[in-house]
């Protein structure tokens, strides 16, 4: 990574970890940080900040699908099967409902990144399309 991308990305850590202390229960203000985190690598502090989410948003499903995906990179296969689970068990309408709330709450990111909302769902179809079954069994 660049050095002014690493600036960038430490301005944006900074700027989240601010918002987090006006207000310790902002859903996607964890969420962005915790991927932030999660593309370093630094995957406890990703986990532990979607965690804190799960306490007093236990019905999103943004967050079990952020895990979800972190647990993928981590090849922890059978962890993110459960996460991707409990995804499944939420019905369209709440998942759409995030979507759009989180999508609002970025919209400023959308306009920077036009490509962003498209890039994810080609993302997530390919998560759809991971054979999970044969690697259930394995750990790693």
């Amino acid at each position: 990574m660049k050095s002014s991308a690493i600036a960038s990305v430490n301005k944006a850590k900074e700027s989240y970890m601010k918002a987090l202390e006006l207000n310790k229960r902002d859903v996607y203000a964890l969420g962005v940080l915790s991927f932030l985190y999660g593309e370093e690598k630094e995957y406890g502090k990703a986990e532990e900040l979607l965690n804190r989410g799960l306490e007093f948003a236990p019905n999103n499903p943004l967050l079990y699908l952020a895990l979800g995906e972190m647990y993928d990179r981590k090849t922890e296969y059978n962890v993110a099967i459960d996460y991707y689970e409990r995804v499944l068990e939420f019905t369209e309408d709440e998942v759409v409902k995030d979507f759009e709330h989180m999508n609002q709450y970025h919209h400023k990111l959308m306009n920077c990144f036009p490509d962003t909302l498209e890039k994810a769902k080609e993302e997530a179809n390919k998560f759809l399309k991971k054979d999970y079954k044969k690697n259930r069994g394995k750990t790693t």
